[in-house]
C-alpha cells in the first residue's frame, strides 16, 4: 500500500495501483463553513520496514478563531493506518466543526455497498455518484448528512472491503473565567480520534512533500 503525505495531510492511499482514499486531514470550520487556514509549526517523519510515523503541530488562525492541534499518523505493517488528533482552543470563538475529514475517490466506490454501526443501530446503503445537496433542517439548525454518524464503517471497494474505526471521542473541557465586569474565557479541548484502513497481507510505503 502506498501513501503520500502533503504537508500534514494523507493523500492518495492506494493498493496495487487502485486508489482507496483521496485525502485524510484535520480541519477547523468557521460558522460559514469556511476552512480556517493553518500553519505547520513542526513536523516529524519516520519510515522503515513497511511502517511509518508522522507527528505534526498545526496552528489554525483566522479572525477570532485560534486553534492549536497535534496530529499523529501511524502506518502499520499489516496495512492499517491510525490517525490521532488533539486540539486546544487558544481563544473563545464560535465554530461549525473541528475534526477529522476523509475524502473518497469516485472510481472503485460508486454504486457499491456501504455499512455502518452507530449507537442507534446498523445502517447500510449504496454509495451514490452525485454529491447530494445536503437537506437543511431549519428547526434544528444543521444539515442532514447522507447517512448518520457511525463509529464503524465498511466500504465495499472493488479491490476489497475498507474498514474504518472511529472510537468514541474522549473529550475533556476546562473553562476558566477571569476579570470582574468583562470576563474573558478560555476553553481547552482535547479530542482523540483514530481511523483504521485494513487490508490483508500488505505493508505501508510513505512518500512526502512540503
Amino acid at each position: 500500500m502506498n501513501v503520500c503525505l502533503e504537508g500534514a495531510d494523507l493523500r492518495y492511499v492506494a493498493f496495487n495501483g487502485s486508489e482507496l482514499i483521496r485525502r485524510v486531514y484535520m480541519a477547523v470550520r468557521d460558522l460559514a463553513w469556511g476552512t480556517v487556514p493553518h500553519l505547520i509549526v513542526h513536523r516529524e517523519i519516520a519510515a522503515d520496514d513497511g511502517r511509518f510515523r508522522v507527528r505534526a503541530e498545526l496552528l489554525h488562525r483566522h479572525a477570532e478563531v485560534a486553534v492549536s492541534t497535534e496530529i499523529e499518523i501511524h502506518g502499520h505493517e499489516n496495512g492499517s493506518i491510525e490517525y490521532v488528533m488533539r486540539a486546544r482552543a487558544l481563544e473563545s470563538f464560535e465554530f461549525a466543526k473541528i475534526g477529522l475529514n476523509i475524502h473518497h475517490p469516485i472510481a472503485g466506490l460508486v454504486g457499491r455497498q456501504w455499512r455502518g454501526i452507530s449507537s442507534h443501530g446498523e445502517w447500510s446503503g449504496v454509495i451514490p455518484k452525485p454529491i447530494y445537496p445536503q437537506i437543511h433542517l431549519r428547526t434544528e439548525g444543521w444539515d442532514l448528512p447522507i447517512f448518520p454518524p457511525v463509529h464503524e464503517l465498511w466500504l465495499d471497494h472493488e479491490v476489497g472491503v475498507l474498514r474504518f474505526d472511529f472510537p468514541v471521542a474522549r473529550t475533556r473541557w476546562r473553562i476558566t473565567e477571569t476579570g470582574v465586569t468583562s470576563p474573558s474565557r478560555r476553553t481547552r479541548c482535547r479530542q482523540k480520534l483514530a481511523t483504521g484502513i485494513k487490508l490483508p497481507r500488505t505493508t505501508s510505503s510513505l512518500k512526502t512533500s512540503a
